[in-house]
C-alpha cells in the first residue's frame, strides 16, 4: 500500500497529514557542504481525540485501545515519511544530519530503518541519562532526535529544558571525520 491508498482509506490521517514537514537544507560549512533534514514527522495524536497532556492512570487505562490505534496510524504515516527520507539519503555524498521531532521511540521500526541507513543517534554517542524531550503526559520520553552519518561525529549533546514548547530542545556540536 502506498501513501495515497493509505490516506484514501484513513480519513483521520488524511485530515492531519499536512501537519508533518520535512525540510532539506544544504549548508556550506568552511567549504564543505553539510545536508540537514529538519523534520516534524506524523504525530500519534493526529488520529485521536484524547488529550495526551491530561493523562492520568484511569484515563490511560480507559483509553488504551484508542491510544494503540492512534499509535498504529501515526506509525504508518511516519513509515511513509521515513521511506522518503531514506530514498534521499541513498543519494547523499555529504555529511548528513537528520533532526527534529520524529515522534517515535528509540528502537521503533521507523528509527531502526534510519539506523539501517547508517545514521547514528547523537544521544547514544555523547548524551547522558534518558534524554527525555517530551515532558507532557504520564512520563517523559525522547521523541526528538539528532541523527548523523559517519562523515561527522558528535562532540557534545544536551537537552535544553526551556519553556519554548511542549518539547525540550536538543543541542549538539559535531566535528568532521
Amino acid at each position: 500500500m502506498d501513501v495515497i491508498d493509505y490516506l484514501e482509506n484513513n480519513q483521520y490521517a488524511k485530515r492531519h497529514v499536512g501537519l508533518s514537514a520535512i525540510f532539506r537544507w544544504e549548508i556550506n560549512c568552511g567549504g564543505l557542504q553539510v545536508v540537514i533534514y529538519s523534520c516534524h514527522l506524523a504525530s500519534n495524536n493526529y488520529t485521536t481525540e484524547i488529550d495526551s497532556s491530561r493523562y492520568s492512570w484511569p484515563s490511560l487505562l480507559r483509553n488504551y485501545e484508542q491510544r494503540l490505534l492512534a499509535y498504529k496510524d501515526g506509525s504508518k504515516l511516519r513509515e511513509f515519511e521515513v521511506e522518503a527520507i531514506s530514498q534521499r539519503l541513498i543519494e547523499e555524498n555529504s555529511p548528513v544530519i537528520v533532526m527534529g521531532d520524529l515522534n517515535d521511540f528509540s528502537f521503533s521500526r521507523n528509527l531502526d530503518k534510519l539506523n539501517c541507513m547508517e545514521l547514528q543517534d547523537a544521544w547514544w554517542e555523547k548524551g547522558f541519562g534518558l534524554g527525555n524531550t517530551f515532558r507532557e503526559g504520564l512520563i517523559g520520553v525522547r521523541i526528538d532526535y539528532i541523527l548523523h552519518n559517519t562523515k561527522i561525529s558528535t562532540c557534545d549533546i544536551r537537552v535544553i529544558d526551556e519553556e519554548l514548547s511542549d518539547h525540550s530542545a536538543l543541542v549538539a556540536s559535531f566535528k568532521f571525520q
